[in-house]
């Protein structure tokens, strides 16, 4: 696979910025507050807070309670109980915890029964909440508090084990199957040997600080190739220059993977168009970056990696 150029030479970081040793394996004299340091700490900044944990399994607990009021096990379409999916599921959610998404399972007695009835009867049942319909490929209600986290419950009738029939907006059921998208981002985090996950987190906060140009199934899946593409970069910050490099070239790559990437910003639409100028603005700060940090600028190169990332990327030790 041909590999876009920039003016460092590629995206896979072969004319890219040297790493923080000089030719002897020794360290580049650093500052008092490093980009390394500094991406140590925005890193660990993503991860959701024991206190909001608590709070979404709270807030989890009490809508599977109302359900299981709702859907008695005698009545024609019983509640089996909630799964935990998305982001959580496959640990890569960040903080602030905006939201958390779960599968709320049923049986029914009449395995025709329509989508849009099906759907309609949950939102019936959680009539007490504030809530929203949600969703891109799948129909989902999100069930609002006065602050995040939100719970995002995407009703769906058990089909096999493993296998779910989740109504669409166009009133038919698709198959689904979570744990397979859970395995799958095991096995490529595996073979990153865990590096795949924290690239992962960090594009999810960028994309979000970005206003989401990018819809975050299809972005785990384009973070996911291009590093089965590229090799990883020597730090998370020459990871994130090379994706911001190759993702504007192969924004399609991925969408035999899941449903609707080609559908929702064909080539040539706005969308699409935004989701490039971004990418391409963040690989330009970024390689900016990694040029100021190998110069032994730390503090420049803070300042545009801040600007890339947004505040959850602190320009000082906390």
């Amino acid at each position: 696979m041909a590999l876009p150029t920039t003016g460092r030479g590629g995206c896979d970081g072969r004319l890219g910025a040297a790493p923080p040793h000089g030719a002897d394996g020794t360290r580049r004299p650093l500052g008092t507050f490093t980009t390394e340091q500094a991406f140590a700490q925005f890193s660990r900044n993503l991860v959701p807070r024991t206190n909001e944990l608590r709070v979404a399994a709270s807030r989890r607990r009490d809508v599977d309670a109302s359900l299981r009021a709702a859907f008695s096990p005698e009545s024609p379409m019983t509640y089996r109980g909630m799964i935990i999916i998305g982001a959580a599921a496959r640990r890569i959610d960040t903080s602030p915890l905006e939201a958390i998404d779960v599968m709320a399972v049923f049986r029914a007695a009449e395995a025709t029964d329509h989508p849009d009835r099906f759907f309609q009867r949950v939102v019936s049942a959680l009539g007490r909440y504030e809530r929203t319909e949600v969703g891109g490929f799948g129909r989902a209600l999100q069930v609002r508090f006065v602050l995040p986290p939100h719970i995002n419950v995407a009703p769906v009738l058990q089909v096999d084990r493993g296998e779910y029939s989740l109504a669409r907006r166009d009133g038919t059921f698709a198959l689904v199957d979570p744990l397979r998208d859970v395995a799958w981002l095991d096995e490529r985090d595996r073979a990153a040997g865990a590096r795949l996950r924290p690239a992962i987190r960090a594009l999810r906060h960028w994309n979000r600080v970005d206003n989401m140009a990018l819809r975050a199934p299809h972005l785990e899946v384009l973070v996911a190739t291009t590093f089965a593409a590229l090799p990883y970069g020597h730090s998370l910050a020459d990871s994130l220059h090379r994706f911001f490099c190759w993702a504007p070239q192969h924004l399609d790559v991925g969408a035999e993977s899941g449903p609707g990437f080609a559908d929702y910003m064909p080539p040539g639409s706005p969308k699409r168009n935004r989701a490039i100028a971004a990418l391409n603005r963040a690989e330009a700060a970024a390689e900016e970056a990694l040029g100021a940090e190998a110069a032994g600028d730390h503090e420049a190169a803070i300042t545009l990696w801040h600007q890339v990332l947004g505040s959850a990327f602190s320009r000082f030790p906390e």
